[in-house]
């Protein structure tokens, strides 16, 4: 991980630090229903957020690599890791098939896009955490994530990400479902079919989409009158009453109750959500890939209301929604950004087989200038670096890695030049 002081993050990867952008927020409609008739099913969630403004933020960053056979779930957690995003991976897409990305400046999302499509996925963000996986199945979970009556993670604190029933998920690599679907559900849980899952990390993110990331894999969710760890009051079936349960302290919440054995039912979405989101240069390309994914999806003005301006209102399938947020994400820009001050500002960097070409990338961007390699040293950008050093500036880490390779570094107003060493 590289940190700046006074808590300025530089991304490893070659993910350009991200500027802030105009894209706003993506807001669920809150007390206004569509302006056509509602339709069998549909259902207006409220106080949500469709995508995370903090996410939408890293997916919109620069980002220039050159990867060449690289196993594509490698590549996906390294961009993931780097920029600092949940990720959700279809356990039917293959994991190690190789995927290429060309050198060529795009976003955060077009590569993961792009790397995705390559190996049969399709790729979406939704909330705080991006999911990558077969389009059917991210359609129906992308709408039962916004079918859910929560708040987007959006705290900063940890006692109000506790008190907001937001927290962090970490297993151990080799971890089964059954055992995944515990830690995150807090409670105890039906058996799911045995397998052997990588180490996972989702932060800032509640526990009823974690236990939902965990059951959509095998096509699961809990059913609506199941409560998980982190709901304030658990819900009740019609016509019943849950007996008291005892508290049980759980890893990742102090305190909190503990439930029954969970019950599942096949995942399954809203067949109609009423979703904002910005208006503007975007309100096009949204119209137009909701109308695709569904001809019956309106795209309209929101009535008055709080949060109405400069928003516009998407009624349609959970298809629709995935196919405008793509659009969204994909209609954005790569914004180049001010580069820090080369020599005065200072980093820790902390580095293991990252590759070169990578690292030099990075921290070219973040100085503002362009990352060029002459042919003579284009071999040696493709080896590994591991190295840990503290209190550098941009130049001294530059020259740090490009010790490491046999290379040198000539520096421009706007671009930063690598060569063998003399």
């Amino acid at each position: 991980m590289i940190t700046l002081h006074r808590r300025r993050r530089l991304f490893l990867a070659a993910i350009l630090l991200a500027a802030p952008i105009a894209l706003g927020m993506f807001d669920l409609a809150t007390a206004q229903p569509p302006r056509r008739q509602m339709l069998a099913g549909q259902q207006t969630p409220s106080n949500n957020n469709v995508v995370a403004l903090s996410l939408v933020t890293k997916l919109t960053a620069p980002f220039q690599a050159a990867v060449n056979g690289k196993p594509l779930r490698e590549l996906l957690h390294q961009i993931a890791d780097a920029a600092d995003f949940n990720l959700w991976i279809d356990r039917n897409i293959d994991p190690d098939q190789l995927v290429s990305l060309p050198n060529d400046q795009r976003t955060v999302f077009t590569s993961l896009a792009d790397a995705s499509r390559a190996g049969g996925a399709d790729v979406v963000a939704v909330g705080n955490v991006v999911l990558v996986g077969q389009r059917q199945r991210i359609e129906q979970l992308t709408g039962a994530i916004l079918a859910l009556p929560l708040k987007s993670p959006s705290p900063t604190s940890a006692a109000t990400k506790i008190a907001a029933g937001q927290t962090e998920f970490l297993w151990p690599e080799a971890t089964t479902p059954t055992e995944a679907l515990r830690i995150v559900a807090g409670q105890e849980t039906v058996e799911l079919p045995h397998d052997h899952w990588p180490e996972a990390a989702w932060r800032d993110i509640s526990p009823q989409v974690a236990t939902l990331l965990v059951t959509s894999q095998f096509d699961l969710m809990p059913l609506a009158d199941e409560a998980v760890a982190g709901n304030a009051v658990p819900q009740k079936t019609l016509g019943q009453t849950r007996t008291d349960r005892p508290s049980l302290a759980l890893p990742n919440q102090q305190g909190a109750p503990k439930l029954t054995a969970m019950k599942l039912a096949p995942l399954a979405a809203p067949a109609v959500l009423t979703l904002r989101y910005p208006a503007g240069d975007h309100a096009q390309a949204i119209r137009k890939a909701a109308a695709t994914a569904d001809p019956r999806a309106t795209l309209s003005q929101p009535r008055e209301g709080n949060n109405s301006a400069g928003l516009v209102e998407l009624a349609g399938s959970p298809a629709a929604h995935v196919a405008a947020i793509i659009a969204m994400l994909s209609h954005a820009k790569p914004r180049i950004q001010a580069g820090v001050d080369i020599d005065n500002v200072r980093f820790t960097l902390s580095l293991r087989g990252a590759p070169a070409q990578d690292v030099l990338a990075q921290l070219a961007a973040a100085a503002g200038r362009k990352l060029r390699v002459s042919d003579e040293a284009g071999t040696m950008m493709q080896r590994t670096i591991t190295l840990n050093v503290q209190d550098q500036s941009l130049r001294q880490l530059v020259k740090t890695v490009t010790d490491q390779i046999g290379a040198s570094a000539q520096w421009s107003d706007d671009t930063v030049t690598i060569t063998p060493s003399p």
